[in-house]
C-alpha cells in the first residue's frame, strides 16, 4: 500500500495533483450548495 502510494506521486506532476485538488474543493462546494438550496426549497 505505501509503495503504491509513493509510485502515484512519482508518476502525476504536482501541479495537476494541486489542479484536481483544488476542482474536488470547488465541485464539492458547488454541491452543497446546491443540496442545501434544494433543502431550503422543500422546506418552504
Amino acid at each position: 500500500m505505501h509503495m503504491k502510494k509513493k509510485e502515484d506521486k512519482w508518476r502525476k506532476p504536482r501541479s495537476v495533483k494541486g489542479t484536481l485538488e483544488k476542482i474536488d474543493t470547488i465541485w464539492r462546494c458547488q454541491v452543497w450548495k446546491a443540496s442545501s438550496l434544494q433543502r431550503h426549497n422543500t422546506q418552504t
